[in-house]
């Protein structure tokens, strides 16, 4: 017998009692099964081979028996459920747990992790919300942005040094009398759906993205894209750019079919990259192997993220899982890796592979464009003056517990910027809005600060949106005065700190317009600068003169940690702070 029947059946006993043991008689079992009493023998039996009960019948008429139930039904419930998913049998265990979804999110948490299955590895994880539409083109949030890097390829790869390496080219060079830079691909490249990727597609691609509002201020200086053959595409420039190779490398570029770039919907992504998408809703988002990829194949057989629409402000919310990734199945194979805020059993490590600090900030933009110059200034002031550890103790009171340090710049290695002082004579604003979007943290911090500013004669309202609507309503003058987000900077470190300061859409809306042509002149000197150290002290001199001038306001840095059971092997945390899924194997069970 099956154990989804046998469960049923089990169930039905349950209603005779739950003291141990229920005295009964072999008549009072049968009507609870509903069957006959020799029938109801067979199912004693085999219910007691299961370990689940134990059946001692006495002889004799009106004699009492005994059973003896072993489980509570929810927790005979939620193992079976936790067996089936291990089985991939979701359909299944979902229909045992009567479809009650926090059940089986339950089930899913418990039951995450990496697993060996006949030589077959592979990761299931849970997720506390469901994630945006996985295009490069959209405004991405961290996560999302991971699982980009697992999809799809760019011509070319950075690290946080700005070391350029191959991903799809293998070769480039810059031809500075012409202004060209060329690009040589890989031969008989392939996307997920098995069609060529060649010069022809990618000078498609690129052609296609300098007619996007998303890409102009990045691509505004080409003048034009060409396939000098099928594995060579050359870019001409109207000005110098001695860091084009460096762009190219953030995850905006990513190669794909040049259809696939005016959408803003899809069930399928097509990339390059390492996985290719096999099912991808809003419940459950499933990666494979791509096995035309450029590079090496990934060891894991199979990735499963399963997503859950949770409320950040809810308690009782849908989603069971706290804010942290689970990976564990066997103690011989287990990981786990957790978001640092609002994980309040996270313990750091000294192996930087399991525990860093992000490279980027939750910081505090300033609208400067809808007060005047003295009240602004006052208010910038004041808000500086707002300490990280106010802040932190209100989070607490809050009941969010934040792993993260004092940030006093965008990047935790860049220079500290002294707070300034409050302006006496300037007034405060006696109402102020926080654009939020939802995101524990976030909100949490937003309410933070509406509970420091109250004493001073303040009352803030705080404006919550979707990330992808704060980023839409940013298109246009904002009517916020203050928003309120975070950034965590990609691999290519150099270029997406880059692309943030140039495309950030809130950052932009809340500089006056001479500061944002400032702010563009700078840029632009910069991309004259080769990658290296130079082009990122360029960087962080923009940043500090935003901070100094009142628009940004860094205030924490989270900390991410990775732990994970000795068994798997080749775990490193990201960036993004989740594993880094391409790299882990196991050694097997034997070992």
């Amino acid at each position: 017998m099956d154990d989804v029947k046998a469960y049923r059946y089990y169930a039905r006993l349950s209603e005779l009692g739950d003291q141990q043991p229920i005295a009964t008689t072999l008549s009072q079992v049968a009507d609870a099964l509903f069957t006959s009493p020799r029938h109801a023998r067979t199912l004693l039996k085999q219910l007691a081979e299961k370990g689940w009960l134990s059946w001692s019948p006495k002889v004799g008429r009106n004699q009492r028996s005994s059973l003896a139930l072993h489980y509570p039904l929810p927790q005979l419930q939620l193992q079976l459920a936790k067996s089936l998913i291990s089985r991939n049998a979701y359909d299944t265990a979902l229909t045992l747990l009567d479809g009650d979804q926090q059940l089986f999110g339950q089930a899913l948490q418990q039951s995450s992790g990496v697993s060996l299955d006949q030589g077959q590895l592979r990761v299931q994880l849970t997720y506390r919300r469901r994630l945006q539409p996985l295009l490069p083109q959209l405004p991405q949030r961290n996560t999302e942005r991971f699982f980009l890097r697992q999809i799809y390829s760019c011509l070319v790869q950075s690290d946080e040094q700005g070391k350029v390496t191959p991903q799809l080219a293998h070769h480039w060079r810059y031809d500075k009398d012409r202004l060209c830079w060329t690009f040589y691909l890989r031969p008989k490249l392939r996307f997920h759906d098995g069609s060529v990727c060649d010069a022809n597609e990618v000078a498609k691609l690129f052609n296609a993205m300098r007619q996007l509002p998303a890409y102009a201020a990045s691509l505004s200086h080409i003048t034009a894209v060409n396939a000098a053959d099928a594995l060579s595409v050359e870019f001409q420039l109207a000005s110098s750019d001695a860091s084009f190779a460096l762009l190219l490398s953030d995850l905006r570029f990513s190669v794909q079919p040049s259809h696939q770039l005016t959408l803003s919907q899809t069930s399928a992504p097509i990339g390059c990259g390492p996985f290719r998408v096999s099912e991808c809703s809003t419940s459950k988002l499933q990666l494979e192997p791509f096995e035309h990829y450029h590079g090496y194949r990934a060891f894991v057989d199979r990735v499963t993220i399963w997503l859950f629409d949770r409320d950040p402000s809810a308690a009782n919310s849908l989603a069971p899982v706290p804010p942290q990734h689970t990976m564990s199945s066997s103690p011989r194979v287990s990981a786990l890796v957790e978001q640092a805020c609002g994980a309040d059993t996270a313990k750091t490590s000294d192996d930087s592979d399991y525990s860093r600090t992000e490279d980027g900030c939750l910081h505090l933009l300033v609208n400067q464009v809808k007060w005047p110059e003295e009240q602004q200034a006052r208010l910038a002031a004041v808000l500086a003056q707002l300490t990280q550890a106010d802040i932190e103790q209100q989070c607490q009171a809050q009941g969010t517990l934040l792993r993260a340090i004092p940030a006093h710049n965008l990047l935790p290695n860049w220079l500290a910027v002294p707070r300034h002082q409050p302006l006496a004579n300037a007034a405060l604003p006696s109402k102020l809005s926080i654009a939020v979007y939802d995101e524990t943290t976030l909100l949490s911090c937003a309410a933070a600060i509406k509970a420091l500013l109250a004493p001073l004669g303040v009352a803030c309202q705080v404006n919550r949106y979707s990330y992808a609507e704060l980023c839409q309503r940013s298109q246009q003058p904002l009517g916020d005065d203050l928003i309120l987000m975070s950034i965590n900077l990609d691999d290519n470190r150099q270029s997406s700190a880059y692309l943030w300061l140039l495309n950030n859409t809130p950052l932009q809306r809340c500089l006056p317009p001479a500061q944002q042509q400032w702010l563009r002149n700078k840029l632009a000197a910069t991309r004259a600068i080769a990658p290296g150290p130079d082009f990122l002290k360029a960087l962080e001199s923009i940043a500090t003169t935003l901070i100094y001038q009142g628009a940004l306001l860094p205030l924490f840095h989270e900390k991410q940690t990775l732990r994970c059971d000795k068994a798997l092997q080749g775990v490193r945390i990201t960036h993004w702070g989740w594993p880094a899924i391409q790299e882990v194997w196991s050694a097997g069970e034997s070992h």
